[in-house]
């Protein structure tokens, strides 16, 4: 193609333009880097609920109950409690209650535990610690918090 081009400052034009085009180009590539694709990694976010004054080996009862209405509860210290494994379980001095991936955790939560007939419930803003196990633009996006309530009376 430079045979056809008679002005020698139309090809020192081209020429220039293709080497700053070229150096355009690897440069955008340098500055952004290489991407990586999402893996699959899964995340299992909720609120863990930990229960200061249980007396020890003693069924109790607790219910969280969000500002949408909804309320989950859970029977626990008994043969038939209801834990289901990623969901709701039961622990020796408290309960888990899993929460929704890639959905903003509720702000604010009351929490309800009965024991030996004595209801005890307190309002929470749980302080909550964000999970991208997949890394910062890969989903999914989990959310976590630890709760401690004192039960004692």
């Amino acid at each position: 193609m430079g045979w056809l081009i008679k002005n020698p400052m139309t090809k020192f034009y081209i020429i220039a333009g293709t080497v700053l085009f070229m150096f355009a180009v690897i440069f955008a590539v340098l500055l952004t880097g290489p991407r990586e694709g999402c893996t699959l990694i899964g995340c299992v976010g909720g609120l863990e609920i930990e229960l200061a004054g249980l007396p020890a080996k003693t069924p109790y009862e607790i219910s969280i109950a969000f500002l949408s209405g909804e309320i989950q509860t859970l029977a626990c210290g008994t043969e038939n409690d209801q834990s289901e494994a990623f969901v709701k379980s039961c622990s020796p001095n408290g309960a888990f209650f899993s929460l929704p991936s890639d959905v903003e955790p509720p702000k604010e939560i009351t929490v309800t535990v009965t024991v030996n007939g004595n209801q005890t419930s307190e309002v929470f803003r749980p302080d909550y610690q964000k999970l991208q196990p997949n890394g910062e633009d890969c989903p999914p996006v989990c959310y976590g918090a630890e709760i401690l309530m004192n039960i004692s009376q």
